[in-house]
């Protein structure tokens, strides 16, 4: 292993990078046990199917490949670059976390434990490998990083994406609600209980004031910017929390008003409804998402302050009969799913301006604010 003399300061994210030259049997004993430390790191992609198979034969070829990129994330107790680097990597070789080139990896892994020659074997300590590594990053700089990197290669899913930008919110979520993220075993629909893109979706929606969903450019456009991920601090999460307990206590009076709404879906008249229970209906992204664009309209336009406000708001929520009217809703939003380019997109404007009427002109009537909504909907999309 050997380490060019200096490093670069990648100013972006603070955190100095060097380059180590390695073989694939050294790079191969330092990463065989740190696959899964970094969580946020996409599944493996099949390699029958990928351009990862065609690395094999140029593996045993001694084809140079990209540089793979890890990281020793920060150590507030090692602030500063050891004398010996190297040494200290192979101490603390645990802890790296492999920033780009997980595929890379797999496929490295897979050749040099399928050699069962000797010789073979041997001919892959002359195989030459760079690695970037940083040193002493902070994890939101490590997301930030990764989010880039992966830019030019088999890109994450934008729901990947999102997930890693808002990871450090999770942590910081209500007690009393339950949120499950995309690998959690998939459950009925129920109170207290949200899939966590889904809220961040919702939550996207009041930052940007804009009830559409977030797409891979705007991840990236939102990431140009690394004072965007600094600003996921304690401030952010407290709004976040704000966002989702406004919201489920939103639900909770409807909950009420409607004495636990819930229909049998196989004898239920209307075709196509949008939801058979109260937490059908309110777990969904686009009722989320409408939610988060109607409050943050209604700060924008100074109806309200903040969340704050919004609880005396829910507090008048009203209805002559919730059964008729949710039927109405359901009606409607069957006519939104029968005309609609986008389905997904006109429901989130629908219900965008359900909330907006719901919290404003219509002072808490549900009735009312069904009707307007369709008229604003039908206003829009003609």
């Amino acid at each position: 292993m050997k380490l060019h003399e200096g490093f670069i300061l990648d100013k972006k994210v603070n955190a100095k990078n060097y380059l180590i030259e390695m073989s694939l049997v050294e790079y191969n004993n330092i990463s065989k046990n740190i696959l899964k430390n970094n969580e946020f790191q996409r599944p493996r992609v099949p390699s029958s199917k990928s351009v990862y198979r065609l690395l094999i034969d140029d593996i045993k070829s001694g084809c140079l490949m990209p540089s793979l990129v890890l990281a020793l994330p920060y150590n507030s107790s090692n602030p500063d670059v050891p004398e010996n680097l190297l040494t200290f990597i192979e101490t603390n070789k645990d802890k790296l976390l492999i920033l780009d080139g997980l595929q890379r990896t797999y496929t490295i892994q897979d050749v040099l434990s399928k050699m069962t020659d000797d010789e073979e074997l041997k001919k892959m300590n002359d195989v030459m490998i760079r690695v970037e590594l940083y040193y002493n990053i902070t994890r939101t700089n490590i997301l930030y990083r990764m989010l880039t990197l992966n830019t030019g290669h088999k890109q994450m899913s934008t729901r990947h994406q999102i997930e890693i930008v808002y990871a450090d919110l999770l942590d910081s979520k209500p007690e009393d609600i339950t949120i499950l993220k995309d690998t959690d075993i998939h459950q009925k629909p129920a109170l207290d209980v949200y899939n966590y893109n889904d809220l961040i979706d919702g939550f996207t929606s009041f930052m940007d004031n804009d009830y559409l969903p977030i797409d891979r450019e705007d991840i990236v456009n939102s990431i140009q910017n690394l004072e965007m991920l600094n600003s996921l601090n304690k401030e952010n999460a407290d709004l976040f929390n704000k966002y989702i307990n406004t919201y489920n206590e939103m639900v909770h009076a409807f909950d009420r008003i409607s004495s636990s709404w819930e229909v049998d879906s196989k004898t239920y008249p209307i075709d196509n409804p949008y939801g058979f229970s109260i937490p059908q209906i309110f777990s969904k992204p686009q009722t989320l998402a409408g939610f988060g664009a109607a409050i943050a309209k209604l700060i924008e336009t100074k109806e309200i302050s903040s969340f704050d406000d919004v609880h005396a708001l829910i507090s008048k929520i009203h209805t002559s009969d919730f059964s008729e009217n949710i039927d109405k809703m359901n009606e409607y939003m069957c006519e939104v799913y029968k005309n609609a380019k986008k389905i997904g997109n006109d429901q989130r404007l629908y219900l965008y301006s359900l909330f907006l009427n719901l919290f404003s002109s219509d002072e808490g009537n549900f009735d009312i604010a069904i009707e307007s909504a369709y008229k604003r909907y039908r206003r829009e999309t003609r």
